[in-house]
């Protein structure tokens, strides 16, 4: 007579190694279109945008401006002071 717990061990083993088997070939198929230089279709990623709504890298225009409001607030310092108290009161 077969024990019951030997049955359900053997049926855990049987599905550990199907698993095994299917990952190992899903793996060999991703290393193989790697090796041939091909990837998934993706869309193209959009281009990142800073929390203002300015692009990540600062244009010349943005650098002047950002010039020009250190200039009035007499000091980098003060600048970026001012610009802390604008983030608390904008949240």
């Amino acid at each position: 007579m077969i024990d019951p717990s030997q049955v359900q061990v053997d049926t855990a083993i049987e599905r550990e190694a199907v698993a095994r088997a299917i990952n190992s070939a899903l793996v060999a198929f991703s290393n193989a279109r790697k090796d041939l230089g091909l990837r998934k279709s993706r869309k193209p990623k959009s281009k990142k945008i800073g929390t203002s709504g300015v692009p990540a890298n600062p244009t010349i225009e943005i650098l002047n401006r950002a010039k020009q409001f250190v200039e009035q607030c007499g000091s980098p310092e003060r600048a970026v002071e001012a610009i802390e108290e604008l983030k608390k009161l904008q949240v």
